[in-house]
């Protein structure tokens, strides 16, 4: 079986950013780094742009593997952290005010 990233160490950078742009900017900027072995997304770019278009920015400029890593948006507590507090301009709530997703 192939496995998704050849070499026997590497280094992932979390792309954790909320705009496309950031996104494109980090994939440009590793693309060609020696040891970088995979892109890792979450849902700050994923639920407001779709993981199509996620992928899409990232293979203008790079074809490594990119991991999405989703389950941050389940945590322990009903208030999402800082960095999840606001997404494209607007307040981000993974289901709706009042309800929260969790990993239990």
């Amino acid at each position: 079986m192939q496995k998704l990233i050849e070499q026997q160490k590497s280094v992932i950078p979390a792309c954790d950013v909320a705009e496309l742009e950031k996104l494109e900017e980090l994939a440009t900027a590793t693309a060609d780094v020696p040891g970088i072995g995979a892109l890792k997304v979450g849902l700050e770019l994923v639920i407001p742009f779709g993981l199509k278009q996620v992928v899409q920015t990232v293979r203008k400029h790079s074809q490594m593997p990119i991991i999405y890593d989703h389950q941050k948006g389940g945590t322990d507590i009903p208030v999402p952290s800082a960095s999840r507090g606001n997404t494209r301009g607007r307040e981000f709530h993974p289901l709706r005010p009042g309800f929260y997703l969790s990993r239990w």
